[in-house]
């Protein structure tokens, strides 16, 4: 039955996630660029919500972009010349810990508008109950992909 469905359609999905993806990523480097950020710095700032003491690694910060650590280690650089981020001593010397400066956190706020605006842009044509459905199919199918993820 899946077969027959997915063997009939003219697009697939993975076409139009793509598709999808393609004109989002367009439209938030385009916010980005306005505030002087990339995509791949707004990654980093973004990585910082999650952290539970505001503090991170390159490690960290490699892991999160899934990039290898001298493209982590270029960004930081990159970073901090911006003013975004600041080196903070830790106690193990051989591990950079980062921590956002004032300048950071407001690339977040900032940052977070951004996204809202282009998601609002993206859910605009569903209803309240439909974008609690999407959200809740899209994590579905990520968490179904755990296997394909390890390999990322």
């Amino acid at each position: 039955m899946l077969y027959n469905f997915l063997m009939t359609r003219k697009i697939d999905c993975g076409e139009y996630i793509h598709w999808i993806s393609d004109v989002l990523e367009k439209r938030t480097e385009m916010l980005l660029a306005k505030g002087g950020l990339t995509l791949s710095q707004m990654m980093v700032i973004e990585s910082f919500r999650h952290s539970k003491d505001g503090y991170q690694t390159v490690q960290d910060i490699q892991n999160a972009l899934h990039v290898a650590q001298p493209t982590a280690s270029g960004l930081v650089k990159r970073m901090e010349k911006k003013g975004l981020l600041k080196r903070v001593d830790s106690k193990d010397k051989r591990e950079k810990v980062i921590s956002l400066t004032e300048e950071g956190h407001a690339a977040i706020t900032n940052a977070r508008k951004g996204m809202i605006s282009t998601e609002s842009i993206l859910l605009a044509s569903l209803s309240e109950e439909e974008s609690k459905q999407f959200h809740s199919l899209l994590d579905k199918v990520w968490n179904s992909l755990d296997d394909l993820k390890k390999n990322r």
